[in-house]
């Protein structure tokens, strides 16, 4: 009955493997990248996507609202106080709404005081804000406003702390950084570290 039509689409997965495609009439504007959104194969994936016309079905604009694959965030927004770069924009100011981190490929992210780590889905490791530490991972003692790779590509858990980092990576190594004034990094000593060092065991 009317000409601006708006129509959701939401999939929750299935738990099987079974492969699925989606195919997308030309006439369909997409937001973002401007690539049109594809099921998920992931078994505990769900997506949703949004479909509005405002002339009858002529032409529609299209955007995906929702999509992830267990614990991948895959969009990565901050907000606050912006000192230091902590809210990954390459500057230092505040935003009282959220603003995208650069990336679509985020998995997971631990916010201290004063800066941010995130894991994407390929196992890299990024850091950014306050780094007096090392607790960027990053050598200079020099703060970044945007993310910084930490050497590596298997990291798959991580903990920001007050002023050192803790993370694990897939062989069940655990590695720490930062400040170490209380042996906080596990290494019988207390000198801190800028670079990720090995707390022993490998069953983390």
């Amino acid at each position: 009955t009317s000409t601006t039509q708006e129509v959701t689409f939401i999939r929750q997965k299935d738990a099987t493997s079974t492969p699925r495609t989606l195919t997308w009439s030309p006439n369909i504007r997409w937001n973002g990248v401007g690539d049109a959104p594809t099921l998920l194969q992931n078994e505990s994936s769900s997506s949703v996507i949004s479909l509005v016309t405002r002339d009858g079905g002529a032409n529609w604009f299209g955007w995906e609202d929702q999509s992830f694959i267990g614990n991948n965030l895959k969009y990565l927004f901050g907000f606050g106080f912006g000192s230091n770069g902590r809210l990954g924009q390459n500057n230092t100011i505040d935003y009282s709404s959220p603003v995208q981190i650069p990336g679509t490929t985020w998995s997971s992210v631990s916010a201290a005081r004063d800066y941010s780590l995130a894991i994407k889905t390929d196992g890299t490791l990024w850091a950014w804000g306050y780094n007096f530490y090392g607790q960027l991972g990053q050598s200079n003692g020099t703060n970044y406003s945007s993310p910084v790779q930490i050497p590596g590509n298997t990291w798959s858990s991580i903990s920001a702390n007050y002023q050192h980092s803790l993370a694990t990576k897939t062989d069940g190594t655990l590695w720490a950084w930062g400040i170490n004034q209380y042996g906080e990094l596990g290494q019988g000593n207390i000198t801190n570290y800028s670079s990720p060092v090995q707390i022993p065991g490998n069953t983390w």
